[in-house]
């Protein structure tokens, strides 16, 4: 599947969704004349991640990662075969790239916030995980995980072959390139949920993702959901904008998983003006 050309999915649209009540409403805005997102100016191989003639400082970063605990690090230029574990405050992570085999290539823990993630290349290496059914040559479950916040900024990163290339319910995500997720079967023996952005619910702070390309690409029934996935499995779901984003493959583009208690809890709304790619797109993206 093409998912820079395909034409069944180019259209902008506005879903205005208020969870207050059992009602979801939707408006649509005019469709747009936009074949292919790098033609386009969305976010590709060409203007992400790490930005070219960066010279590199290799690192190995050893089976645990490198836990990040000073706040204010900046780490830049790094080339690491590892992972970041951020324990700390307005960490910043630029110009570098992360090739991991661990569940994540950057997590930031819970009670910290200010982290920035901007031009990297993330990358989980294929059936080289710890995601598996024995606990090896399984995969990678997170490109970058925000369990923290608020204040994050995610933006201008390539980032591939995790189960979820971003998971976290805040934040500001723009810019970035998320593609070939990689499908494989996790320790529940089953293959795991695919989706390029992830939002559990139960975080109020805000989470806006902007004028990024998202592809799912898998095919065949493994484990492919939605380039954007959004649900109340921690929490009612709230504070969360979709905006001028290019969304392709999954079974849906957009997949908002909610269910009645979190449309009786819910007093904020959920904003998603879409751009993706056919006229016929806005009626199946729900």
């Amino acid at each position: 599947m093409n998912l820079s050309s395909v034409k069944r999915f180019a259209v902008a649209a506005s879903f205005g969704i208020a969870l207050t009540g059992s009602s979801i409403g939707r408006t649509i805005s005019p469709v747009i004349s936009c074949t292919d997102f790098v033609s386009c100016g969305f976010p590709n191989a060409s203007n992400t991640g790490v930005p070219p003639g960066t010279q590199l400082t290799a690192v190995n970063a050893g089976p645990n990662g490198i836990d990040i605990k000073q706040d204010g690090t900046v780490i830049d230029s790094v080339d690491l075969t590892g992972s970041y574990n951020v324990y700390a405050n307005n960490v910043t992570i630029k110009n570098s790239r992360i090739t991991t085999s661990n569940y994540w290539g950057i997590q930031l823990a819970d009670g910290y916030s200010g982290l920035k993630v901007l031009h990297c290349t993330i990358v989980g290496a294929v059936g080289m995980g710890p995601d598996s059914p024995t606990g090896k040559n399984g995969g990678e479950d997170y490109g970058i995980d925000n369990e923290g916040g608020p204040n994050v900024e995610v933006a201008f990163n390539d980032i591939s072959e995790f189960a979820h290339n971003f998971a976290g319910g805040n934040g500001y995500v723009h810019d970035n390139y998320m593609h070939d997720l990689q499908a494989f079967i996790n320790s529940h023996n089953d293959y795991a949920h695919l989706e390029d952005t992830y939002a559990g619910g139960g975080d109020v702070r805000g989470l806006l993702l902007e004028h990024n390309t998202l592809l799912d690409q898998v095919t065949g029934d493994r484990g492919e959901t939605a380039a954007v996935y959004a649900t109340d499995d921690f929490g009612a779901l709230s504070n969360l904008t979709v905006n001028d984003n290019w969304l392709a493959g999954g079974h849906l583009r957009f997949m908002p998983a909610i269910g009645q208690a979190t449309r009786q809890r819910s007093k904020s709304p959920i904003t998603i003006f879409r751009r993706c790619t056919s006229p016929t797109a806005a009626s199946t993206e729900l």
